[in-house]
């Protein structure tokens, strides 16, 4: 599986080295993220949640917005706590969504905020 990830990650950044996302190229995105920086990570998972210059893929977006999360990136966690919400490239699974909205939410994502007292109404109900 690793091996599968490092060939398709490898022929992704060939493929791609000319595309944009944001004000970085792709294939420098790529490199960062692959080296652990967490904004990276997190850029290239909403890459692949919005099919921005590569396929749209929410399985692959989930894996690096995880990666990004582990690192404490509030962002990414907030759109792992979607991710679970929706059940996109995951399982729908709510107490994984609260678990991640509460982390993004503890670190002052107003949208995670927003998401959790959201949730929070609509299971008293």
């Amino acid at each position: 599986m690793i091996r599968l990830f490092a060939l398709f990650t490898f022929l992704l950044f060939q493929a791609l080295s000319l595309a944009q996302t944001g004000s970085t190229p792709l294939s420098e995105l790529i490199k960062k993220a692959e080296a652990g920086d967490a904004n990276a990570q997190f850029q290239l998972g909403l890459a692949f949640e919005d099919g921005k210059d590569v396929d749209q893929d929410d399985k692959a977006a989930v894996d690096w917005y995880r990666k990004s999360a582990a690192q404490g990136f509030a962002k990414a966690e907030n759109s792992l706590g979607v991710m679970y919400s929706r059940g996109h490239g995951v399982p729908r699974d709510k107490e994984q969504a609260f678990s991640w909205y509460r982390k993004a939410a503890a670190q002052g994502v107003a949208e995670a905020r927003k998401r959790l007292g959201y949730h929070q109404l609509q299971s008293k109900r």
